[in-house]
């Protein structure tokens, strides 16, 4: 009680931080009335009295006394600059700007500077103040992902998951190249520590969720594209503390030609637990990174490096097979992006390269898993518009992966008990994956777009030879209303891992067709989907790795709307999920009648902003344990399963609240205050059946993070 006294006295306190009386204030917005983020608003002749609108377009300017005569100046990019004279302002109401657009043309048709030739076939485009204004993002962009309609994530992690596929069936880019296991081992709400990437280095993130683009990487089910920022508006410092973390960040123009952005965080778990002890299962953990993006550009050449590294550590008590287990997670890992880009008129030319080097040592137990892996990436693509409707993209892409597994595992993967016999593995395995890349965007009459894609395997190894290929057209009737038709068939690898240490094919085909309204408040999409996929799973009942076939059947309907300062959005999913195994087939996991998700939102003058997420959705399947059968060798009970998938999980729901101030000071300053409250109601969702040693009884269940909290502050100048 005196810990939840603490956080919420803590809370309150943020709304009376706001800046005195004395400042003006004002929204600047288009002339639909949409509020316009980072305007540059400023007195004319005093150029250090300036600050930037937010992202519903609010802004606080503090006036000395002695500008009377001055000018208010209003600069946005895209827009015509206004002036406006200080003696005409009331500065005791809020004041509205409108800015009109600048529709300057360039006479010459050109083709964009960086083409994305599939962009039109996307779901949805996000910027980084959409992952910050995300009411369960904690600032965070594969979490913000999990949110959107399309997402089928049960596991309250940030790993992409669309549509009813698994984890492995989707792959997340950075510039160009893929990176495999985006996401950290340590499992905790707060800013950025769910996946390895900053949310201040992205300039944008584009998902697909379904029939991801053949031009960019060869996903199976669906496909995240992060690109890093083009350019930067300032030279900016940011601190960052929490409960559990404490990061310094930095921007610095290098020039007019170049710049660079520099981060590194601190990730501590003592006062986070201390909060947040209640039922929590993990003991402690720590992470130091950092990463660094620079960019050089001039004329018709770009360079861009990312790199980025990071040391981890994780412990927490599971419990497996009728015992209580400790685990242990630690990983050094190192990766680097390099892209190069050359264009002029009608052509484009990128060569993308890429690396990843890491080690990870993982314990359950008994069990003691080491595993190294050393990766190598690259594309060659090249652009053109051989005609005015249609853009062209050809070039080759090439992958080598070497992984390296040590294992010593129980003989009877059921038992964990100390006097079981162990088995040694050690495995070295290497993998060479060239493909050819052909892929077309027409224009055609009519408002129509047309998608064409095909990638191949030129070289057998390790895989058998494949051919993907895709179909995408969107058709719009107006500027509001657009359906898109998507259907392909697609193979990729799935990746080793230490229960499956060997390469494979993983394959898809689908169909879907979407529908999109888009209004100047209101967005409605609709989507309805077919999926056949084949792939490595764990199969519970047997203990291992089995290629097992999954067929979906899915129908989404989501609205989102937008009115001054609130916001609002809801969302159903239906997934019917069955796989076959041994000629049978069953109930997915993820057969899911009802998944729903709604959120609402609202920004005040003061920008002060509160929001609340829901999630409810049927509990997943699961297969019973009836019995269980006494194993000498093993020194422990086999458990005797019943029908696969037979049982179901009591309903999932969720609600957490997120509360953000935000403060101007002079000279540019701003401090971000947040606090979120995850799980408010403190609902036992259940996630696992835990059974006495012998089986005889279920005994109880784990379940999903109860009620959390998490305070922090980010100051900017």
């Amino acid at each position: 009680m005196v810990k939840l006294r603490i956080i919420l006295s803590l809370a309150c306190f943020f709304p009376m931080l706001i800046q005195a009386a004395s400042l003006l204030q004002g929204r600047v917005c288009d002339s639909q009335e949409n509020g316009l983020f980072s305007v540059l608003v400023c007195l004319k002749h005093q150029q250090n009295c300036c600050c930037y609108s937010d992202t519903q377009g609010y802004f606080s300017l503090e006036i000395p006394d002695t500008a009377t005569d001055d000018s208010l100046f209003l600069f946005f990019v895209g827009y015509k600059a206004l002036n406006i004279p200080l003696k005409g302002l009331n500065y005791s109401s809020l004041l509205e700007f409108k800015l009109q657009e600048d529709n300057r043309m360039l006479n010459a048709a050109l083709i964009e500077h960086n083409p994305r030739l599939s962009e039109a076939f996307s779901l949805q485009k996000v910027d980084k103040m959409d992952i910050y204004l995300s009411p369960v993002s904690d600032g965070d962009p594969l979490k913000a992902v999990s949110f959107l309609p399309a997402s089928s994530n049960t596991a309250e992690n940030a790993n992409p998951e669309f549509r009813g596929s698994p984890a492995s069936a989707s792959q997340v880019l950075l510039n160009g190249i893929s990176i495999t296991a985006p996401v950290r081992n340590t499992q905790l709400s707060g800013m950025g520590n769910f996946s390895l990437f900053n949310t201040e280095l992205i300039g944008d993130m584009t998902i697909y969720a379904g029939n991801p683009p053949l031009s960019r990487a060869n996903a199976l089910s669906g496909l995240v594209e992060i690109n890093t920022c083009n350019e930067i508006e300032k030279n900016e410092t940011q601190l960052a503390f929490s409960m559990a973390n404490a990061g310094l960040f930095r921007a610095q123009k290098l020039g007019k030609e170049a710049f660079v952005q520099g981060y590194a965080n601190h990730q501590f778990s003592e006062p986070y637990l201390f909060f947040n002890s209640g039922g929590n299962k993990i003991k402690s953990f720590r992470t130091d990174d950092a990463g660094l993006n620079f960019r050089w550009e001039k004329d018709v050449l770009f360079i861009n490096l990312y790199a980025y590294g990071i040391s981890e550590s994780f412990r927490a008590e599971d419990y497996a097979f009728g015992k209580n287990v400790a685990t242990t997670a630690q990983k050094l890992r190192q990766f680097n992006v390099l892209n190069l880009g050359w264009h002029k008129d009608c052509y484009y030319v990128e060569l993308n390269s890429g690396n990843n080097l890491s080690r990870s040592d993982f314990a359950l137990g008994i069990l003691q898993s080491v595993q190294k892996e050393k990766e190598w990436k690259t594309s060659l693509n090249i652009k053109f518009l051989p005609l005015d409707f249609l853009l062209l993209q050809t070039g080759l892409a090439a992958e080598y992966l070497s992984l390296d597994f040590k294992t010593d595992k129980p003989a009877y993967a059921f038992s964990m008990s100390d006097s079981v016999p162990l088995l040694h593995q050690d495995t070295s395995i290497a993998c060479f994956i060239p493909e050819a890349v052909l892929y077309a965007k027409l224009q055609l009459p009519g408002q129509i777009t047309l998608g064409l894609g095909l990638r191949k395997k030129i070289l057998s190894e390790k895989l058998p030879s494949y051919l993907s290929y895709q179909l995408n057209l969107r058709k719009k009737f107006d500027e509001e209303h657009s359906f898109l038709i998507s259907a392909g068939n697609y193979q990729s690898c799935f990746y080793p891992v230490y229960r499956y240490t060997r390469f494979s094919l993983q394959t898809s085909r689908q169909m879907s067709l979407e529908y999109t309204y888009e209004g100047e408040q209101l967005f409605i999409q609709t989507a309805a989907y077919l999926k056949r996929e084949k792939s490595p799973s764990y199969f519970g009942p047997e203990y291992k790795m089995k290629i097992l076939q999954r067929e979906i059947l899915g129908l989404e309907c989501s609205a989102e709307y937008e009115w001054s300062r609130f916001r609002a959005s809801f969302s159903y999913t239906l997934l019917k999920a069955s796989i076959e195994a041994d000629n049978c087939r069953y109930k997915a996991e993820n057969d899911l009648p009802c998944f729903l998700k709604a959120y609402c939102s609202y920004t005040g003058k003061h920008l002060l902003s509160l929001s609340c997420s829901g999630v409810y959705r049927m509990g997943l399947r699961y297969t019973p344990v009836e019995s269980g059968h006494y194993v000498a060798g093993a020194y422990a009970f086999e458990p005797q399963y019943g029908a696969l998938n037979s049982q179901r999980y009591t309903p999932y729901f969720r609600l957490d609240l997120s509360l953000n101030q935000v403060v101007f000071g002079k000279n540019q300053r701003r401090l971000v205050l947040f606090a979120t409250v995850g799980n408010i109601l403190n609902r036992k969702n259940q996630k696992a059946c835990l059974y006495s040693p012998d089986y005889s009884s279920l005994i109880a269940y784990s379940h999903y993070q109860g009620r959390r909290y998490y305070l922090g502050a980010q100051l900017s100048f």
